[in-house]
Order: C-alpha cells, then sequence, then structure tokens
C-alpha cells in the first residue's frame, strides 16, 4: 500500500459509520483477498492503518490491498453470516483456509417436516434444528456405513417395508431411542445386533450377517474409548495449536458423552500470525462449517485469547487439573508426535505445489493469474447408475464446497449414443448451468479424458455461448493412471515433475469423488429396487433370490416358475405380478 492509496483510503474510512458489518479487501486487479468482520467497521479499519493489526494480519496482505469494500449489517450475527458467504464465494487467499475435512461425515438423525424419521451418512452439516441430531465425525476407517444401514433397517423400516407414514410423537421416540443407544449407557443394542447376527448366519444369510458383525464392532470399538469422567459432557472438542518455524500444526479430539469417536490432524500456512491470533480466527472458521459442541477445550496458556464472537467464548474451558487437563495433554502428545512424524514430508510437498501453480498459470493461461481450475470426470457401472462430477482449485488447493455431482440416469438413456464421450457432454453442461455467473476468462477446464472428452466440454461452452474458457485434458494410460496433459488442439503438453505430481493429484482426487458418487447412486438404485417394497416380502425371501440370481436385474426378468423353484408359489406370484404388470 502506497502513500497516494494510504491517504484514499484513510479519507474513506472517514465516511464508514460505527456499526457493525463486513469488509473486503481488494487487490489492484480488483480481486477480494481478505474477509473480515467487525463490531465496529470504522474502528477496525482505521486500526488497521494505525499499526494495531500489525501483529494480527498479515504485512503481506497490507502491501498488496489498494481498496476495501464494507456492508453494514444490523446484528453481529448478521455480520457473521455474510463474511462466511463472502469467504465460499471468493475463496481469499489470506484468509486461513481449513484443510479438507469432507472425508470425516456424520451419522445425521432428522425428524422431517413429515414426521418422518430419517438416519443418513453426512459429510455436510445442514441447518440444525430442535429435532436433528449429528453424531461424530467419525474417522474414515470406520464402519459408519454398516451403522446407518442397521439403524436404518431397525427404525425406518416395518415387516421388511420403508415406513411412509408415522405420526411425530413415534419418530420421536425412536429419535430418543437412538441417541440413548448412543450414550452406551448400556449394551442393550449391542446384544440385539447380536442375535440378530446368530439369526441370520443359521439361514445363512451371510451378507447380513456380515453386516450385523461390522455394526458390533463397530459400537464395541466405540464404546472401549469411552471415557467414564467424562459421560456427563455431551459433546467437547479438544484442540491442541503448536507452531513449528512458520507454520502450525493443529490437533482436533472429537468426544461425544465421553466417547472418542474420531479425530483430525492438520498442518496450515502462519500467513504471519501470532498463534493467539491463527487460533481466534481458525476456531471461528472452523465452527463456520461444522457442528459446535457443547464445550471447546484449550491449553490453559491461551486463557487470555479473546473471541469476537461471543458463543465461543461461552463454551471454552482451559482446564487446570482433572480429567480435561490430562485429555489436552494427550492431544498436545499427539500433535507433538504428528509433527515428528508428517511435517517435514508436508512443508516439502506444500512448497512444492504451490511452485508447480504457478507453473501452470504459465503453461495454461499464458502467465496471468487461475482463479479456479475446474477438473470434471465422469463414472458408471458398465454404462448404468451414471453420473458425473466437478472439483474446484484454487491456488494449488481443492475447494470442497465447491465439488458438483450430477445424475445422468435419465438424459443418458435417452440419448442416440452411450459412451463416457457423452456422459462428459452432460456433466460439462449441467455444471455451466449451475455455476455460469461465476465463470469468467481465467477459469481453467481440465476434462478427464482426451480431445473427445475436450471436444463435448467446447459443446457444451458453446451452446451457452461461452467461448472464453480454456479447456484441456488429462490422459490416463493403460492402468488407468496419469500420463500427459493435452491442448485442444490435441497436443501434448511438456510439464516439470512437480506440475505433473499436481495434476495426478487432482485426477485421482476427482476419480474418487466420482467413484463415491457412483456407489451412492447405486445404493440408492438398491434400495428402490429391493423386493422389501413389495407388501408381503420379507428379508429372508429377498436374500434366498438373491443367493440364486445374484442382482435385481435377473429377479424382474425371470419367469414365475423359475421365482417358484426358489420360494413358494405365492410369493413367487407376488413378485412376479409386481414387475410384469
Amino acid at each position: 500500500m502506497n502513500s497516494a492509496n494510504r491517504d484514499k483510503i484513510e479519507e474513506k474510512i472517514k465516511n464508514i459509520p460505527h456499526k457493525p458489518g463486513v469488509y473486503l479487501w481488494k487487490n489492484s486487479a480488483n480481486e477480494v483477498i481478505y474477509v473480515g468482520k467487525a463490531k465496529d467497521l470504522r474502528k477496525r479499519l482505521s486500526n488497521y492503518l494505525n499499526g494495531s493489526l500489525n501483529s494480527y494480519k498479515t504485512p503481506k496482505m497490507l502491501q498488496e490491498a489498494i481498496d476495501f469494500e464494507v456492508f453494514i449489517t444490523n446484528t453481529e450475527n448478521d455480520s457473521f453470516l455474510l463474511e462466511n458467504n463472502y469467504i465460499k464465494q471468493y475463496s481469499p487467499k489470506y484468509n486461513i483456509k481449513l484443510q479438507d475435512d469432507r472425508h470425516y461425515p456424520y451419522l445425521g438423525i432428522k425428524i422431517q417436516k413429515n414426521g418422518l424419521l430419517s438416519i443418513d451418512k453426512e459429510y455436510r452439516i445442514k441447518n440444525k434444528t430442535k429435532d436433528t441430531y449429528y453424531y461424530g465425525p467419525f474417522s474414515t476407517n470406520s464402519n459408519l456405513e454398516d451403522l446407518v444401514d442397521i439403524l436404518q433397517r431397525n427404525f425406518t423400516y416395518q415387516d421388511g417395508l420403508v415406513i411412509k407414514q408415522s405420526p411425530y410423537a413415534e419418530s420421536l421416540k425412536k429419535y430418543k431411542k437412538i441417541i440413548h443407544i448412543l450414550k452406551f449407557s448400556d449394551n442393550d443394542f449391542i446384544n440385539q445386533l447380536t442375535v440378530l447376527r446368530d439369526k441370520n448366519s443359521k439361514l445363512n444369510n451371510f451378507e447380513l450377517a456380515q453386516q450385523y458383525h461390522n455394526t458390533i464392532q463397530t459400537l464395541q470399538k466405540i464404546k472401549q474409548s469411552q471415557v467414564v469422567e467424562l459421560e456427563t459432557y455431551k459433546n467437547i472438542d479438544v484442540f491442541s495449536f503448536k507452531k513449528i518455524n512458520d507454520d502450525f500444526t493443529i490437533q482436533i479430539v472429537f468426544y461425544r458423552y465421553g466417547i472418542q469417536v474420531g479425530s483430525l490432524h492438520f498442518f496450515c500456512d502462519s500467513l504471519d500470525l501470532q498463534i493467539q491470533d491463527f487460533i481466534a480466527e481458525y476456531l471461528n472458521n472452523y465452527y463456520r462449517r461444522n457442528i459446535v459442541p457443547n464445550n471447546i477445550l484449550l491449553d490453559e496458556e491461551y486463557r487470555d485469547l479473546n473471541f469476537e464472537d461471543a458463543f465461543i467464548n461461552n463454551i471454552i474451558i482451559f482446564p487446570k487439573s482433572g480429567i480435561l487437563k490430562e485429555v489436552i495433554t494427550l492431544a498436545n502428545i499427539n500433535n507433538e508426535n504428528n509433527i515428528k512424524l508428517n511435517y517435514n514430508e508436508w512443508k516439502y510437498k506444500h512448497s512444492n505445489t504451490q511452485d508447480a501453480w504457478d507453473e501452470l498459470e504459465s503453461i495454461l493461461n499464458n502467465g496471468n493469474p487461475i482463479k479456479e481450475i475446474f477438473i470434471f470426470d465422469n463414472s458408471h457401472s458398465a454404462l448404468k447408475s451414471s453420473g458425473g462430477v466437478a472439483c474446484c482449485w484454487q491456488n494449488a488447493k481443492q475447494i470442497e464446497y465447491k465439488s458438483f455431482s450430477f445424475n445422468h440416469e435419465v438424459e443418458f438413456a435417452q440419448m442416440n449414443k452411450h459412451s463416457d464421450v457423452q456422459l462428459m457432454y452432460l456433466t460439462v453442461f449441467k455444471f455451466i448451468n449451475e455455476y455460469s455467473s461465476n465463470l469468467d476468462k481465467n477459469t481453467i477446464f481440465i476434462v478427464d479424458g482426451a480431445i473427445a472428452q475436450i471436444n463435448e466440454a467446447k459443446y457444451a461452452l458453446k451452446e451457452n455461448e461461452i467461448d472464453y474458457i480454456k479447456v484441456y485434458g488429462l490422459v490416463k494410460n493403460d492402468k488407468h493412471k496419469t500420463s500427459y496433459l493435452i491442448n485442444d488442439a490435441n497436443e501434448i503438453l511438456e510439464i516439470s515433475p512437480k506440475v505433473f505430481t499436481l495434476l495426478s493429484l487432482m485426477q485421482k482426487n476427482v476419480d474418487d469423488f466420482a467413484k463415491s458418487a457412483m456407489h451412492k447412486r447405486y445404493k440408492a438404485n438398491s434400495r428402490k429396487n429391493s423386493l422389501l417394497n413389495i407388501k408381503g416380502i420379507g428379508q429372508q425371501t429377498e436374500s434366498k433370490l438373491l443367493n440364486v440370481f445374484k442382482n435385481y436385474a435377473d429377479i424382474k426378468n425371470a419367469t414365475y416358475e423359475q421365482l417358484a423353484q426358489v420360494i413358494d408359489k405365492k410369493k413367487a406370484k407376488m413378485i412376479y405380478d409386481e414387475y410384469h404388470k
């Protein structure tokens, strides 16, 4: 910020009212580089210039900023929500970016508006109501899917059929029972599952028996980690923060009714922040997108921290002794251990990744800054359960909340040709319809595929009258690994090993996301195809048929005589009539 800009900003600040709101610092390219909120906008912005915030905000940001914009709000809560929206919209380079935690799911239990109970595995926390309960987050190696399926089977099905109507009082009773189960105050539910596991094993329903077994193991593992002295604490998040060189390392441990359900560990750029200021900003950002617990535990050395958000101030505990001090100490030990094991490797990769992004700007965008890269991929199983995804990358980091997933089954069935090429057209076309207002000449598209996929993406852009987006392709070899990068003239582009590593990571992540989305579609279709939706058909009958026919499609196509060879004639007729009306 030169003296001329400083004088202009000082004059501008004089016209800002002493009211709550949100401010956006901008650079010479009119890009938003930092978003903040304040109880008093004029006071906060003045502090940037008089030096009061020099230890709080990076000097690099102040050197780059040449202007600002403000939005006045009625309340501090309104400014909190607006700040969150702008951070999501702009992903400013000087706001602390949270690491990828979308792979750590919650168990979500809700009573819906129609009174029905829903039980799901959820990655994104939606608006929480009095009839919503989230349990987690869970580690990636847990059998959460089995737990969800078993809870659904026990609480959302009756006599093999999905419950489609339920009085609110009945759903509330089940809702409370599930929460009681998750407190692990007794073994009643585990004992119930053990009986069902053994029963299904004797009936040769081995797949279902294994599912019960996995769930029992998950529940027993969770219960074994229960800290009895913490049972009275509903939800506790324990944070350990350490500064190492110019970076920070964060360890988070989650306790629910004394049970450690998961833990996360991250490294993060310091942005020249002091550790106290880093902690304040990190927690503010973290709880924008995650469930706020009953209590947050921090080491006593940070007792003098001051958070703008009252809701955080009111729930933080700085334990000096006892069991709470013990869990803080354990989190610190784990944090220090992670530094020894992983910091040097993270630092090396992080430095190389940023260099690779800078090279990509030269290769893909003529040396101009890249606003964002969207990489597209499709997934299907023998051209069934078809769909596509798009993942967003900014400043060498994947932006999780800008991930898109599309179901193409209806449109794909109506098309004359059926191949991955046509799926790419649908994916890009649907993405443009949803996101076009945010695209500009510094947005880059990369498709998972060769020149045919590039052409389909360009055709989708042309149909939407967009001619300023550059499209590239990442081609895989016969082992399904990243091989090379091409442009829309089908020319192979020269790239360094650093860039190749970054592109390989981008391609792997979008491929994983596409496969995960396909699995969800397949699972949804399986539930929709389930014979349990036919009145009078139970789990045992379905299992017998699947053991013989292997899949629902062959059961649907079977003759009455073929079905009657496996199950009794009455049920065979019911199933045959259902699929041959």
